[in-house]
């Protein structure tokens, strides 16, 4: 274990790396996705309140 540890080092820790870089990476995505639909909501839920604010306007 402990020679195929020493031989195998850098490649094990750029694949560690890699992966710990593709989980920030999705999880950043992620936080952006969640990020958009909450703004998209948001923008929605103004704009029916806007709508319903100009019918009390004109009945």
């Amino acid at each position: 274990m402990w020679r195929f540890m020493s031989l195998h080092w850098p490649k094990l820790s750029a694949v560690g790396l890699l992966y710990c870089g593709l989980a920030a990476g999705l999880g950043y995505l992620t936080n952006l996705q969640l990020d958009a639909m909450h703004n998209q909501a948001k923008n929605q839920a103004i704009t029916v309140q806007l709508s319903h604010s100009l019918n009390d306007l004109n009945p």
